[in-house]
């Protein structure tokens, strides 16, 4: 690795880090920081050669049978073995070999975050529609009590009404055999 664009490296990392500027620090912690960037850039090469590699591997039917130098019409004429066997070695296959960049996995974590969020949203619109919901209720209960008690003091009126027109009626007949008497 070219040791300039290992120095530019740091540089660029030193100032993102907030640790300092390269020109500052001492000849031992310079050359000491050339050989860790020169690590992590041989680290680097090595990962992207064996996500080159195992975007190579076609892990689909067709690919399979091109690797193994067998047709696909063998495999598809012997689907309860071959191809029974391939996809179920295949699930194990890909779920082992699955490499995920640091872009891919910030972006699931904010898609995890948002997800959350989400959650905690519909958590509190539920507990306030239940809220809603009981207040509902509760209001209905009254509503109902207040019915009942208008329906019973409907009947008490009714009631009093009835005893006021047979008293009024009562009053008229007293009335009527009253005897009048002359005045002078």
């Amino acid at each position: 690795m070219e040791e300039y664009f290992i120095t530019e490296t740091i540089r660029g990392k030193l100032k993102e880090y907030s640790i300092g500027t390269y020109d500052d620090l001492k000849p031992s912690l310079k050359s000491n920081l050339v050989r860790i960037e020169g690590y992590f850039q041989e680290c680097l090469d090595k990962f992207r050669k064996i996500e080159l590699e195992l975007n190579e591997i076609e892990l689909n039917t067709r690919g399979i049978c091109i690797g193994a130098h067998i047709s696909k019409s063998t495999v598809y004429n012997n689907p309860d073995t071959l191809l029974k066997y391939i996809d179920k070695r295949k699930v194990e296959l890909e779920c082992n070999i699955e490499l995920i960049n640091r872009n891919r996995i910030k972006a699931l974590e904010e898609e995890v975050e948002k997800q959350k969020d989400i959650i905690d949203k519909l958590i509190i619109d539920n507990i306030e529609f239940m809220n809603q919901k009981l207040l509902i209720e509760n209001l209905q209960k009254e509503n109902k009590r207040l019915l009942n008690y208008k329906e019973v003091h409907s009947r008490e009126r009714a009631e009093l009404i009835r005893q006021k027109d047979e008293m009024s009626i009562e009053l008229k007949k007293i009335r009527n055999n009253l005897i009048e008497f002359p005045t002078k």
